[in-house]
C-alpha cells in the first residue's frame, strides 16, 4: 500500500509533492482503513526504550519493521521514489506498551503493594497515543480493579501478568509448530501442549516474547518455565551465518539508531578491511630467452 502526504508544497512556483512510502500491511480491512485515517508516531519501545515508530489505525497499534536494500527504489504510478525502502506493519497488543506505565504509576515498594490508578492517568503520558484506549477486560487480564471516585482504577497485578505472558508464549509456540506443519504438508497434526512442542520451538517463542519485555519481567517469566536467559540467547560464533540476507537490513525502525558510525540495529560498524597488498613478483632469470622485439624484427 502506497501512501502519501495529502500537503503538497509550492517551491519556486512549482507543487512538489510529499515523499511517499511503502506500508505492507497483512490485514485488509485495517488497509483499507489506512488509507484515509492513519497516524505514524514514535513511541518508546517496551524493553529498549528508545523511539521507535508505531502506526495507529483507529484503536489498534501496529510495529513497524523496515526493510531496506540499497540501492533501492520504487515506481509508483508514473513516478519513482528515491527511497526504497519496505515498511512492514503487524499489530501489537496495547498491553505490552502500556506495561512499563503499570509499573511506574502503581511504585510499589517492599513496605507497599503499590496504587491504584485511573487509566487516564496511567496512559497520560507522551508513551502512548492518546487517540488509543484500553477496555476495560484488558485491563483486568493483568491488573486488579477497584471502583474509584470517578470510574475504574486499576494495579498492575504481577500472578495476572505472568498468567497473560505465558499464555501469549504459549500461543506464539503454537503458531510456530503449526506453520512448520503447513510447510512440511502435514496440516492434520494439531499442535501439542507447550511442554511436548520441541525445545527449540519453546526458545522461539519465549525469545519473540522477550522482545517487548524489560530484562526484570522476562527474567521472571523464565522462571516460570526453569529456563535461564542463557538458554534462549545462545552466544553467537563470530563467524556469520550463511543463511544472512546479503546487502538487506530488517529492523524494528528506530530513529535513535540511524546516527553516523552505526547501522540500522545501532551496532558501531567495524572499518572495512584494507585490501592487501600485492605482493612483488620474483625476479625472472631472463638469460637465453628472446626479446619480445625479436619477433617483429626482418627475417634474415
Amino acid at each position: 500500500m502506497a501512501t502519501s502526504a495529502e500537503k503538497k508544497a509550492a517551491v519556486g512556483g512549482v507543487v512538489k509533492r510529499a515523499p511517499r512510502s511503502v506500508f505492507l500491511i497483512d490485514d485488509p480491512t485495517l488497509a483499507n482503513t489506512a488509507c484515509e485515517h492513519m497516524d505514524l508516531v514514535l513511541l518508546p519501545h517496551p524493553k529498549y526504550g528508545a523511539l521507535a515508530r508505531f502506526l495507529v489505525i483507529g484503536q489498534s497499534i501496529l510495529e513497524v519493521q523496515s526493510v531496506a536494500c540499497d540501492p533501492s527504489s520504487w515506481f509508483i504510478g508514473n513516478s519513482v521514489e528515491a527511497d526504497g525502502t519496505l515498511y512492514a506493519a503487524t499489530r501489537i497488543d496495547a498491553l505490552f506498551l502500556a506495561l512499563p506505565l503499570l509499573q511506574t504509576s502503581r511504585n510499589k515498594s517492599a513496605e507497599h503493594e503499590g496504587y491504584f490508578v485511573e487509566p487516564s492517568q496511567i496512559l497520560n503520558s507522551k508513551s502512548f497515543p492518546s487517540s488509543v484506549s484500553i477496555p476495560d477486560h484488558q485491563w483486568q487480564k493483568i491488573c486488579d480493579k477497584k471502583d474509584g471516585w470517578d470510574g475504574p482504577v486499576y494495579r498492575l497485578n504481577d500472578d495476572k501478568l505472568t498468567q497473560w505472558l505465558r499464555y501469549k508464549v504459549e500461543k506464539v509456540a503454537q503458531s510456530l509448530f503449526e506453520n512448520q506443519m503447513q510447510r512440511e504438508s502435514k496440516v492434520d497434526q494439531a499442535a501439542p501442549e507447550f511442554d511436548r512442542l520441541p525445545l527449540a520451538t519453546r526458545k522461539c517463542s519465549l525469545g519473540l516474547i522477550s522482545e517487548y519485555l524489560s530484562q526484570s519481567n522476562f527474567e521472571n517469566l523464565l522462571t516460570t518455565y526453569n529456563f535461564n536467559y542463557s538458554d534462549i540467547y545462545e552466544k553467537k560464533s563470530s563467524k556469520p551465518s550463511s543463511s544472512s540476507f546479503n546487502g538487506v537490513l530488517i529492523t524494528g525502525d528506530s530513529d535513535l539508531t540511524k546516527m553516523p558510525g552505526l547501522d540500522n540495529q545501532g551496532v558501531k560498524r567495524k572499518k572495512e578491511a584494507a585490501a592487501p597488498k600485492s605482493k612483488k613478483l620474483a625476479k625472472v632469470d631472463t638469460k637465453g630467452m628472446k626479446s619480445i622485439m625479436s619477433f617483429f624484427g626482418k627475417k634474415p
